[in-house]
């Protein structure tokens, strides 16, 4: 009999460590099963599966009139359902921004529906304002809570980073909110950005898909791959157009494109790395003395010429130089320094005697 009894024991808690075990699978299953992924032009939403309901397409149910936005915004939102309740929400970028605006709706105080901004993942000072279409005064602002009246209200919150970002998280409670990422985070679709070195100068060539409220590409080279600078700014054409820039590049360089769109939001290109394959020829002046004409020897086309005098006037200059013989019959006669300018290089200074 005792034994029959330590079995029926040593069974019954194995059968309760068992079912332990199964109710924590389960619950770890459940767990796993909260989050769910919903991709809009190129935007994740990422949220709890439960006790969210999510729809993509809103529409038709938002009063273009009281948005102040057309209703086709309002096609990509995402509607949170949330049975009174609490959740979190985050927003992935499909690119790096200091800027998100989105679409706000469904909000109203009789339910005391909030949203509020938790965090980015970039840091630095965050700012937040609203857009409010309908009622003046729509959306109330406390510190990073965003309220409505009774009646409830649909507008755009703006949120601006002094730095970079490409997640946001937001919190929701309440019964109901509606949230759409107004248009694309980026400016412009780029199809390629390559580029060529040959001959002491860079050949960057880039194409481009859609062009929607596009200000400009700003070209920017770095000697170092960290520290870039704007060597140029290009004016958008349209939409699937081709471009091409020439610049000098005489050692390796590197290039990428900024791109920014006209409310200041911007992203970034690939960057590309160009190894020079310029020999630069030393700079020396013929004939010197010279009374009429001097040559320049070394000349490379492009290259920004300075004759400065004695007492430090400059007395010609020659932007983008297109000919390497330089006409100084003019000049009195006098010593004079030749400096020559080519893109990022140190000046290079030559004496001149003039006969």
């Amino acid at each position: 009999m005792q034994k029959h009894f330590f079995f029926f024991k040593k069974n019954l808690k194995r059968a309760f460590v068992l079912s332990v075990l199964s109710l924590i699978l389960i619950s770890t299953q459940r767990v796993m099963a909260q989050n769910q992924n919903t991709t809009v032009n190129g935007v994740i939403f990422n949220y709890p599966l439960s006790p969210y309901a999510a729809s993509i397409d809103y529409s038709t149910n938002i009063n273009a009139a009281n948005c102040g936005t057309s209703p086709s915004d309002w096609i990509n939102a995402i509607e949170f359902g949330l049975d009174n309740g609490a959740a979190t929400i985050t927003i992935t970028l499909p690119a790096p921004s200091t800027s998100l605006t989105f679409l706000l709706g469904g909000l109203d105080m009789v339910n005391n529906e909030t949203v509020t901004y938790i965090s980015n993942n970039g840091g630095g000072s965050v700012a937040l304002s609203t857009e409010n279409a309908g009622a003046a005064g729509c959306f109330t602002l406390a510190g990073n809570v965003i309220t409505a009246p009774d009646n409830g209200c649909n507008g755009k919150i703006v949120i601006n980073a002094s730095k970079e970002f490409t997640q946001v998280v937001l919190s929701i409670t309440g019964p109901y909110a509606v949230i759409s990422v107004v248009g694309s985070t980026v400016p412009v679709k780029l199809n390629y950005f390559t580029g060529m070195s040959g001959d002491c100068h860079a050949t960057l060539n880039w194409q481009t898909g859609e062009e929607l409220n596009f200000s400009n590409f700003e070209v920017l080279r770095s000697e170092d791959g960290i520290s870039f600078k704007n060597i140029a700014t290009v004016l958008p054409k349209s939409s699937n157009s081709v471009y091409k820039l020439q610049t000098d590049n005489t050692s390796t360089t590197y290039y990428k494109l900024k791109m920014n769109d006209i409310d200041g939001r911007y992203i970034y290109s690939n960057t590309l790395r160009l190894v020079s394959k310029c020999v630069p020829q030393a700079r020396s002046l013929a004939p010197n003395p010279s009374r009429e004409q001097v040559t320049i020897l070394g000349w490379q086309q492009g290259d920004v010429v300075k004759i400065i005098d004695a007492i430090g006037k400059v007395v010609l200059k020659k932007d983008a130089l297109e000919t390497n013989v330089l006409n100084i019959a003019f000049l009195p006669a006098g010593v004079y320094t030749v400096k020559i300018f080519s893109g990022l290089n140190d000046p290079i200074s030559l004496r001149l005697l003039k006969q």
